[in-house]
């Protein structure tokens, strides 16, 4: 069986793909690692490790929800 080449086309896709549907369960869930995990079906020892290799860290939480700061009152 072939490898993917990391630079192809459709690894690049799919790692923009997998990227987004992880940090938009994890915002779902308030960045609760447990309760994302459950969500998606998955291990949190998959979920950290996919986290690593995409690049998502939990100090891109947004402040304020998914659309930015909240606007002052």
């Amino acid at each position: 069986m072939r490898t993917l080449n990391p630079t192809s086309l459709y690894s690049r896709l799919m790692a923009t793909w997998e990227r987004s549907i992880l940090t938009v369960a994890l915002i779902d869930h308030g960045w609760n690692v447990r309760a994302t995990t459950q969500a998606l079906g998955i291990a949190r020892n998959t979920l950290y490790q996919r986290m690593a290799v995409l690049g998502i860290r939990p100090h891109e939480k947004p402040r304020g929800g998914v659309d930015g700061p909240e606007s002052p009152l």
